[in-house]
């Protein structure tokens, strides 16, 4: 009996969350709407300024697969994360915190700090991200039990491991060992900063085939150099057999390489939207639990829209599993 059905691979990070303005952002030169790596006294610079004209608004388990594993279990589904921590309090408070979510994570230690994230929620609900690696940094294939792929049916990873190259060789041996034991693979695009500046790696991971793409619209057509999501859909359909793209409030479109190359759009839900931080890591968590149900097209679209809608909502990459499971 296996005691996991999806298997997530990314970074281990504890988000602290700020509601800032503009100014702020402009003041310090941070890219809106990004992700930017950053180092440790950039770090502690940042937190140190925030601290002073910000209260903190939260502290969660972050990492972006790490979101998507919560959500899938919440919904019922049976998840184990593999991640590296450092042996601190923050480590031990993101291990617990994944664990309290009913999500298997039995991390490799490591010397050092447990990565962290600055999240930075502006008046308009946009999440700016500012990520001091840490530990995560090194992940590598000695961090990995790869029985765990083998006794799962879904590996999941996100893009945000070709940031490094541990992580980046180990999701290429990853993907390579999924497919020789017939393990379908999904992967995030994660951020449009990733996408642009670590093409070449994206790509290298898309060219040995996966089976599912998340992605937004941004990412999709930063990816393929094209205008037209079609056509940036048809360019990424020569390596992934599925591409779901998210469009806010819009809704999803996904386009589907094995019923005729056609693409589909489906409705998104209203919401009153006060922060986007994990919205698309709570869509694919949700249409990875519905996809593994064998749900349709369809019904697991109206799922994951209504699942981000939720998210959204509320402040954080987290919510409570009440409000996930009144979503299906």
């Amino acid at each position: 009996m296996k005691k996991h059905t999806l298997l997530g691979l990314g970074n281990a990070l504890v988000d602290t969350e700020f509601e800032v303005n503009d100014a702020f952002l402009q003041e310090n030169k941070i890219n809106k709407g990004q992700m930017t790596l950053i180092d440790a006294e950039i770090y502690k610079q940042i937190f140190t300024t925030l601290s002073a004209q910000f209260e903190p608004k939260k502290r969660t388990g972050g990492g972006s697969a790490a979101n998507s594993m919560v959500i899938f279990s919440q919904l019922g589904g049976a998840a184990r994360y593999c991640c590296r921590v450092a042996d601190d309090e923050f480590g031990q408070f993101y291990t617990q915190d994944l664990k309290d979510q009913g999500v298997i994570c039995e991390p490799a230690y490591a010397d050092g700090v447990t990565g962290k994230c600055i999240v930075l929620i502006t008046p308009d609900a946009q999440r700016t991200m500012l990520t001091y690696l840490g530990s995560t940094a090194d992940l590598c294939v000695n961090d990995i039990d790869f029985s765990h792929i083998t006794n799962a049916d879904w590996l999941f990873m996100e893009g945000y491991l070709v940031t490094a190259e541990g992580a980046f060789e180990l999701a290429k041996k990853a993907i390579v060992h999924a497919k020789q034991q017939g393990i379908k693979i999904a992967l995030s695009f994660s951020d449009p900063a990733i996408v642009s500046f670590f093409h070449s790696q994206i790509t290298e991971l898309l060219t040995l085939g996966i089976d599912l793409l998340f992605a937004n619209e941004e990412e999709v057509l930063t990816w393929s150099k094209q205008e037209d999501l079609t056509l940036a859909c048809e360019a990424i359909g020569e390596h992934s057999k599925k591409i779901v793209v998210t469009l806010g409030e819009r809704g999803c479109a996904i386009y589907n390489t094995e019923h005729n190359a056609k693409m589909d759009f489906y409705s998104g839900v209203k919401a009153n939207v006060v922060d986007t931080n994990g919205a698309g890591d709570s869509f694919a968590g949700a249409f990875l639990y519905a996809t593994q149900q064998n749900w349709s097209e369809e019904k697991s679209a109206k799922l994951s829209n209504r699942v981000a809608s939720t998210m959204v909502a509320d402040f954080g990459a987290r919510t409570s599993q009440s409000k996930i499971q009144n979503c299906k």
